[in-house]
């Protein structure tokens, strides 16, 4: 079971990061930031973190990742340049495909 961890900047609410215990070290997986009424809401999914807690499984992860509609190209960008950067999409568009987008998690967790 993951964990949710709240960070508050200046009385704002910034990130929900979402933490599991992978092979026992506590790791972020995914980053939801819900925008506000000038910034949309995205999900992110946190290749980079997740490559130095485990670098035997991170490809899997991405691959997962790739596999999500439009995030292929932004997945090899990231694995290009060393695991840097971040895998993101809209949260209106994450809310279309609920199953979709949660199936890395699911990989990044097994």
């Amino acid at each position: 079971m993951g964990k949710i961890r709240l960070i508050f900047l200046a009385d704002r609410l910034v990130p929900v990061t979402g933490w599991y215990l992978v092979d026992g070290a506590d790791t972020p997986v995914g980053n939801i930031n819900v925008g506000d009424t000038t910034v949309a809401g995205f999900l992110y999914y946190v290749l980079p973190e997740y490559s130095t807690r485990h670098p035997e499984r991170v490809d899997a992860y991405a691959d997962a990742v790739a596999q999500i509609p439009g995030l292929a190209a932004k997945v090899q960008q990231v694995r290009s340049r060393g695991w840097s950067g971040w895998s993101s999409m809209p949260l209106s568009r994450a809310a279309e495909m609920q199953e979709v987008v949660l199936t890395p998690i699911a990989v990044a967790t097994r």
